[in-house]
């Protein structure tokens, strides 16, 4: 009678809790569709891209659509010299390849950018600032908390900011056999060295210089090949990569999480085009690589220190 008596029990209890339950259908609009730049072109030998997409529905399972049929120019508008951006076919990647000898990108120029789509126009500007060096690396060895084993090599990065008259921006991007590495927590930008106006021709500080440069769940080995870019910002890129790291790992802060919001954007509409997203800088960058050595731990610079 006993399991007669709690079956019934059971059973009653899911009749009421399956009673409860209710399928709400949310509606979510759609919203309009973007223009979205992506133009990060920088004075680095090769092909420059400027990236086009649009946005799409929120639940939208599909690919970002690109956005075909563009024209896209460069404008230097310190020289008069313009280039062209002709698109990849089957791709938004619209494309630009300087020839021997050409200055596509000339620190304290100012350039345009100026993009013609369906019908409308869009414009934005930038001025490429200078950059900075990286003057050696040191590795730090990555062990297994509980078993102690060697996992691999963490980086330190040695070089000093650029001092005064203003203050300077840089984007530190890290590269393991030539792939970047692009995860969310590894967007390693710095006002100065760091800390601001107080660290004005000082040298790169943590976490600059060692936690945001990898990921320590991905470490080097012995024989890869490391590579370090400092790419120069204006103020208003480095607010824009700020905001956008902030939002991208907003939901790590927990209780200090900051309130979600729209990025920013520096593509203007000209006339009455609608709004675009996306942004668009002129980079100097600087570069140095390194082959990883299986080094004992005292002779790979195991701590900071000022070069």
């Amino acid at each position: 009678m006993k399991t007669i008596k709690y079956a019934g029990l059971f059973l009653f209890t899911a009749i009421v809790l399956s009673s409860c339950q209710k399928v709400v259908q949310v509606d979510v609009p759609e919203g309009e569709t973007l223009l979205v730049v992506d133009a990060w072109i920088n004075d680095l030998p090769g092909t420059q891209t400027v990236r086009l997409t649009t946005t799409v529905p929120v639940f939208d399972p599909n690919r970002t659509p690109t956005a075909n049929g563009a024209t896209v120019i460069l404008t230097d508008l310190s020289n008069g010299k313009q280039y062209t951006f002709n698109q990849n076919i089957g791709t938004g990647n619209y494309e630009f390849t300087p020839a021997t000898g050409d200055t596509l990108a000339v620190e304290t120029h100012q350039y345009q950018l100026s993009i013609a789509w369906q019908g409308n126009s869009y414009s934005a500007l930038s001025t490429l600032n200078r950059t900075t060096t990286i003057d050696t690396v040191g590795y730090d060895q990555v062990k297994d908390f509980a078993s102690g084993e060697l996992e691999g090599y963490a980086v330190w990065l040695f070089g000093k900011d650029i001092p005064g008259p203003k203050r300077d921006y840089y984007w530190i991007k890290s590269y393991r056999n030539g792939v970047l590495y692009n995860q969310s927590n590894v967007i390693n930008i710095s006002e100065d060295a760091g800390g601001g106006e107080s660290t004005d021709g000082l040298c790169f500080i943590p976490p600059v210089a060692y936690f945001t440069v990898l990921p320590f769940d991905k470490p080097l080995q012995v024989n890869d090949t490391y590579t370090a870019e400092v790419h120069s910002l204006n103020k208003e890129s480095y607010e824009y990569l700020y905001q956008m790291y902030t939002q991208i790992n907003n939901s790590q802060a927990g209780l200090f999480a900051t309130t979600p919001e729209n990025l920013r954007t520096n593509i203007k509409p000209v006339g009455n085009a609608p709004r675009a997203v996306g942004w668009f800088n002129m980079a100097k960058v600087s570069s140095k690589s390194f082959s990883v050595q299986d080094y004992s731990y005292e002779t790979v610079f195991p701590f900071y220190y000022c070069p």
